[in-house]
C-alpha cells in the first residue's frame, strides 16, 4: 500500500500540483564555460519561496506529467520571488540543447529541496567552488548581498580558465562593494596573471583554514568529485567539525 501510495503521489499528485503553478521562460542567456542561464517567471501565481543554496526539479517544454525532469540549483537570490534563475552547463543530451529553448516556453518546478544552505548562526561563510559548482553558492552570495548581511564571506573559485568562470565580473563587483574575499584559481594562468594558478591542492584548502579558522566558520563545498573529496578530507583533517561542513554533489546530470 505504501509503495502504491508513493507511486500515486509521484506520478499523479505531484505533477497535478506542478501543473497548477506553471512558469514561463523569460530569458535564456549564454554564460562563459559552455553554460546557459535560464530565467523563469511565474505564470498566474506569486512565485516560489526557497532558501539560498537549494535546488528544484525542472521540466521545460513538456507536460508536468512527463518523466523528463532535471535537478538544478537555484542561482538567483532568494529575495526575489518574481523570477528564478538556473545556470546549466552543457553536460548531456538534454543540457546540450538548453540554449535552444525559446522565451515563452512553459515550464514547471518541483521544490525546493536540499540543505546546502548557510546557517543563520554562522559568523562567516567560506565557500569552495569548482566549475558549475559555483551555482548554488552564487544564490547564497546574491541573497547575502540583497539582504545587506554584514557577515564576512570568502570564496575560492577554481575553474579551467578565467574566461570560463561563470559570474566572474559580478563576483568581482561584489568583492569590491561587500565584505567578500574573492580568490580565483584558474588551472591555466593567462599572461600577466599575478594570482595563484593550477589545480586546488590540500595546501590550498589548509590555507583557508589557517586564515578563517574553525570557530564560527561554516565551510560549503560544491564542485567536481575530486575537488570535493580533497576539500572535505582536508577540512576534517585540519580540525573543522563535520557539522560545520556542507557539501553538494552534482552526481545526477
Amino acid at each position: 500500500a505504501g509503495a502504491i501510495g508513493l507511486l500515486g503521489y509521484t506520478r499523479v499528485v505531484r505533477p497535478w500540483r506542478m501543473g497548477r503553478r506553471p512558469w514561463r521562460v523569460a530569458e535564456v542567456r549564454r554564460e562563459p564555460g559552455s553554460s546557459w542561464t535560464v530565467a523563469l517567471e511565474p505564470a498566474g501565481h506569486a512565485g516560489l519561496r526557497f532558501e539560498a543554496g537549494q535546488f528544484a526539479w525542472v521540466t521545460i517544454g513538456a507536460s508536468p506529467f512527463s518523466l523528463e525532469q532535471h535537478p538544478f540549483s537555484f542561482a538567483s537570490s532568494a529575495e526575489r520571488l518574481d523570477r528564478v534563475e538556473f545556470t546549466i552547463k552543457e553536460l548531456g543530451d538534454w543540457t546540450a540543447r538548453i540554449g535552444q529553448v525559446r522565451p515563452g516556453t512553459r515550464a514547471y518546478l518541483d521544490g525546493p529541496y536540499g540543505a546546502f544552505t548557510l546557517d543563520p548562526g554562522a559568523e562567516r561563510g567560506v565557500f569552495i567552488a569548482g566549475g558549475v559548482g559555483i551555482t548554488p553558492i552564487m544564490s547564497i552570495l546574491r541573497t547575502w548581498r540583497d539582504r545587506g548581511d554584514g557577515r564576512p564571506m570568502a570564496l575560492l573559485y577554481a575553474a579551467g580558465s578565467l574566461e570560463g568562470m561563470v559570474y566572474r565580473e559580478e563576483l568581482e563587483r561584489m568583492a569590491a562593494e561587500r565584505p567578500l574575499e574573492l580568490m580565483l584559481l584558474p588551472r591555466e594562468a593567462p599572461a600577466g596573471w599575478t594570482g595563484q594558478a593550477g589545480l586546488p591542492t590540500a595546501a590550498t584548502v589548509e590555507q583557508l583554514v589557517e586564515r578563517f579558522g574553525t570557530k564560527g566558520t561554516q565551510y560549503l563545498v560544491c564542485g567536481p568529485p575530486p575537488l570535493m573529496d580533497l576539500a572535505e578530507r582536508t577540512l576534517l583533517a585540519r580540525g573543522v567539525p563535520a557539522a560545520q561542513i556542507r557539501a553538494e554533489r552534482f552526481d545526477i546530470a
